[in-house]
C-alpha cells in the first residue's frame, strides 16, 4: 500500500512542489494551508508523515507538532524551514519533530528525509528519486 503524507503549508507554491515530489515518490498526499486544518484531517484520515512548514502565520509548525504530540499521535513529523542552522534543527527536535529539512530542498534530500521514517517493503525512495 502506497504511503499517506500530510503536506501542512501556508505557501500555495511550496505545498505544490511539495506535492508533486511527494506524489512521484508513489505516495498519496494530502495538503492543508494551516496547521490547525492539518490538524483536523490528522484525527479522521490515516496518515503515515507529515510535512511540516515550521513558519506559518496563526499556529506555526512546532506549536502544531506540540499539539499533535499532546493528542497522542506518534506520527512521524518532519519539520520545513528556510532556516538550515544546527539550532533550527534542534528546535525542531524540542517541539516533538521527528527530523529536519531545510527549504528549498531537492527531490534527493526529501525522499532521503521521507525514507528515514517511512517503513516500506519496497526499495527506499531515495532509489526512486535518482
Amino acid at each position: 500500500p502506497e504511503a499517506v503524507v500530510l503536506i501542512i503549508e501556508d505557501n500555495p507554491v511550496n505545498a505544490v512542489v511539495a506535492t508533486e515530489m511527494v506524489s512521484g515518490f508513489g505516495c498519496r498526499a494530502f495538503c492543508a494551508e494551516s496547521a490547525e486544518d492539518g490538524l483536523k484531517l490528522l484525527q479522521t484520515e490515516s496518515i503515515d508523515l507529515v510535512l511540516m512548514d515550521c513558519q506559518m502565520p496563526g499556529m506555526d509548525g512546532f506549536e502544531a507538532t506540540e499539539q499533535l504530540r499532546m493528542l497522542g499521535l506518534t506520527i512521524p513529523v518532519i519539520g520545513l524551514t528556510g532556516n538550515a542552522m544546527p539550532e533550527d534543527r534542534e528546535r525542531c527536535l524540542a517541539a516533538g519533530m521527528d527530523d529536519h529539512q531545510a527549504k528549498p530542498y531537492t527531490r534527493h534530500q526529501l525522499a532521503a528525509v521521507m525514507s528515514r521514517h517511512l517503513l516500506r517493503e519496497s526499495p527506499p525512495l531515495v532509489s526512486e528519486a535518482l
